[in-house]
């Protein structure tokens, strides 16, 4: 008996254990156990899965960056180099291309934002402390405003500025969390600095990894399975791909044309604005809102209520224009995921892997979802065929013996 018999043997043995009665009760009694186990153990079992993801981070990012870099080996490879003779030479020489235009990219990015971005950033930290008397100048001219219209807005004003008050001493007394953050962005720089390394090691070894994680599949999978995880392994390749280059894409085009608005209009700090408007609008839902506010704040404090005005009704018309013109346009048909699933999506990613789950959110979302319909809801379906058949034959066979037995009935003596 080779290997592959004594398998099917074993999955008609575990079949056989399945059907038996005491193997449901079993099977629910566990897994409401487990369940138990999580909800009443969540902040645990959370800290664990984010203790683990930061030990791995470093190899995670040298694969997400591999996988963002192979497309352009592929092209450096196939069209570029594709009629050159040795394929280990052609690859080689693809990957160190590839890895010099991303060098070159994030050199040219460095060069053209850091230096306005660092000098907005000090700007706005400098004039922390004026910021103050900006607020109680706009919180006088509601206040009269107001009080033209015959609106007592002193309590409101009261509470404002005492918050204010309190925000500016909770800063000053929490410099050591600033620096904590600051020690924490220099690490994640040391694990982007390993990730990159291990980008290299990947991109080089692509084929020799990816030849034995296949070799792998086709031990463990029998051959119709291999055929149906290589399609959904594909399937899920092309949505995060196309997801991540659109949208990026996206983000570039919408930090441009922030841009372009705010030095038509002379606004301070376009750089910086700029950028966050761009890096903030890859987070699907949350993220625009999150970067119209926070550049609008930024511009009110600074002493531009009129200028503030016009940011957020051009942030609403360019939110608009990128929701109903650029993403349709971009994404085609999208990726048949209805809007309250990317909602949970983002917030359950984003609460598990911090910002990376809520940037790749959609996809994960879209990936769960060709899960859900077509491998969970037709396995359901197809259990569901099978146990009405089996009560089917039952029938059959009960009401197949009753005539028998009706017509050989007792003999008479």
């Amino acid at each position: 008996m080779d290997w592959k018999q004594k398998r099917e043997l074993r999955k008609q043995k575990i079949r056989a254990l399945l059907e038996k009665p005491w193997a449901a009760y079993t099977a629910a009694a566990c897994a409401a156990v487990i369940l138990y186990m999580l909800l009443s153990h969540f902040d645990f079992f959370l800290s664990a899965v984010r203790s683990l993801f930061g030990i791995l981070s470093p190899i995670l990012i040298g694969i997400v960056l591999a996988y963002i870099m192979n497309p352009l080996v592929k092209v450096f490879e196939d069209k570029v180099f594709g009629k050159m003779k040795g394929k280990n030479a052609r690859h080689l020489i693809a990957v160190i291309l590839s890895i010099v235009v991303f060098l070159i990219v994030v050199a040219g990015l460095i060069v053209l934002l850091v230096p306005s971005i660092t000098k907005s950033v000090t700007n706005i930290v400098s004039n922390f402390q004026s910021y103050r008397g900006t607020l109680e100048r706009y919180l006088n001219n509601a206040e009269q405003f107001m009080a033209n219209l015959g609106l007592n807005t002193e309590k409101i004003s009261i509470r404002i500025e005492e918050w204010f008050g309190k925000l500016t001493e909770l800063i000053a007394d929490n410099m050591d969390v600033i620096f904590s953050t600051t020690k924490s962005v220099g690490s994640g720089m040391i694990n982007f600095f390993i990730g990159f390394v291990l980008m290299v090691y990947f991109l080089i070894g692509r084929d020799s990894l990816l030849e034995g994680i296949d070799r792998l599949r086709r031990a463990v999978l029998s051959k119709e399975a291999y055929e149906n995880h290589t399609a959904f392994l594909s399937r899920s390749n092309k949505i995060f791909i196309r997801f991540i280059v659109l949208n990026i894409l996206d983000a570039v085009i919408i930090g441009v044309l922030n841009a372009i608005f705010m030095l038509a209009l002379r606004m301070p700090y376009v750089p910086f604005i700029s950028m966050v408007v761009g890096v903030t609008n890859l987070v699907p839902t949350f993220g625009p809102i999150f970067g119209a506010a926070l550049s609008a704040i930024i511009l009110l404090l600074n002493g531009h209520p009129w200028l503030t005005l016009i940011f957020l009704a051009f942030s609403i018309v360019l939110q608009s224009l990128d929701s109903y013109v650029i993403k349709p346009k971009m994404y085609g048909e999208g990726f048949g995921v209805p809007g309250i699933w990317i909602v949970i999506a983002i917030i359950i990613f984003g609460k598990i892997f911090g910002m990376v789950g809520m940037l790749l959110a959609v996809p994960l979302a879209a990936i769960l979802t060709i899960i859900y319909h077509e491998y969970v809801l037709i396995r359901m379906q197809e259990n569901r065929e099978e146990k009405e058949q089996k009560i089917h034959a039952a029938a059959e066979a009960m009401a197949g013996k009753t005539p028998k037995e009706e017509e050989s009935g007792p003999k008479e003596p």
